[in-house]
């Protein structure tokens, strides 16, 4: 005979009109999740980047085990972080600090001023600037248009070098101007619109599809002094960008500018095949994440009823944050770790601009650069 199996009956619920419901009291560790938005800051120093990974320290894996501490997550999702669903709108590399960033998870808030709360669990290089409920299925990453970035480069690696066609002029008493950045300005729109950057990276083909990428804009938008250290801060936009891209565009723009270089080099450097391991990487530190563009996110989640997201009502808490924890920081490693010279002897003097022009002059059937200068291939100066 056949025996009678019951509904399956969960501990938590009741039957009623043929459907179980489950009735919890908001600190069971059964409750339901639901997906939260968190706009973050962070000094990247000490950390492997921001993704989770069990064998490194991160900076989502700091704010998983704090959400931790505050029962926001069981300890089952605790030990399984696949569970509670991580995902951000900007992948930052180790060592990489960011004003604004996006990162979501589910979990369970208690109380009010969830906020002040998780910061209280955080160490200081990291600081929520918000929370709030975001659509389960939507990520805010495949929506973000560009990603704005700073870089904070030491004006004395902008020196002419004893490479500099006109070094005995030049170098005599320098000092950094307007016209400097005017001139590195030129530099720097030779890279706006989509280019081939297999040589800014590892391990990538020229003729792979991922080495195209796009500039949107990039140009030194101020000079400012931190604590007695002169910095001009570039700012670079783009759609998104490639391991260290970004630290590569101004290894290779410093070293042409100081060693007096022919504009030549940078679609010279596009061209090669290879080459990667020539153009100068510029220190990581100076690197931040400052702003996304998520218009087409707000458009996607308006059609929802869902929260837009707009980096300019955290501006305060992110100058705070820029002002008084990344600022002083960049200043006191460039003084105490002089970070600029070690990449000027460990570099920037290390650069071959033969290696690049010499094919790019032949192959384009161009004449050598009008500035003939003393590192140029002998063959381009005959």
């Amino acid at each position: 005979s056949l025996k009678r199996v019951l509904p399956f009956s969960p501990r938590c619920g009741h039957f009623e009109s043929n459907r179980w419901f489950c009735s919890v009291g908001e600190n069971d560790e059964r409750a339901a999740k639901k997906r939260y938005m968190m706009a973050v800051a962070y000094k990247g120093t000490e950390y492997k980047g921001v993704q989770l990974h069990p064998s490194v320290v991160t900076i989502q894996g700091e704010i998983h085990n704090a959400i931790r501490k505050l029962d926001w997550i069981t300890e089952i999702h605790h030990e399984n972080p696949a569970q509670v669903s991580w995902d951000q709108c900007s992948r930052t590399d180790k060592g990489v600090h960011a004003l604004f960033n996006l990162i979501s998870c589910k979990m369970r808030l208690f109380g009010d001023n969830s906020v002040e709360t998780l910061n209280k669990e955080l160490p200081d290089d990291i600081k929520i600037l918000d929370i709030f409920p975001v659509s389960r299925g939507l990520q805010v990453r495949k929506y973000c248009y560009h990603r704005a970035y700073e870089y904070l480069l030491p004006t004395r690696i902008l020196k002419p070098s004893i490479r500099h066609p006109k070094y005995n002029e030049k170098a005599k008493d320098w000092k950094f101007t307007e016209e400097d950045v005017k001139k590195i300005n030129e530099l720097c729109r030779l890279y706006v619109g989509t280019r081939k950057y297999h040589n800014y990276t590892k391990k990538l083909r020229y003729s792979s599809g991922a080495a195209q990428r796009l500039i949107k804009e990039f140009y030194i938008e101020e000079v400012l002094v931190i604590e007695g250290v002169e910095f001009a801060k570039f700012r670079i936009e783009g759609q998104s960008f490639l391991y260290h891209q970004i630290r590569k565009m101004i290894g290779l723009l410093s070293s042409m500018y100081r060693d007096g270089a022919p504009m030549e080099v940078i679609p010279a450097v596009d061209k090669a095949n290879y080459g990667n391991w020539l153009v100068p990487l510029a220190p990581g530190p100076f690197l931040m994440l400052v702003d996304l563009d998520l218009a087409q996110y707000n458009q996607k989640i308006r059609k929802t009823g869902g929260r837009s997201v707009y980096s300019r009502n955290y501006r305060s808490k992110m100058m705070d944050f820029r002002n008084s924890v990344l600022y002083p920081f960049l200043a006191k490693i460039e003084k105490e770790e002089n970070l600029s010279e070690t990449f000027e002897h460990e570099s920037l003097m290390q650069m071959d601009y033969d290696y690049f022009l010499a094919p790019y002059i032949r192959n384009e059937a161009i004449p050598p650069p009008h500035e003939s200068l003393q590192y140029i291939a002998k063959e381009l100066r005959e």
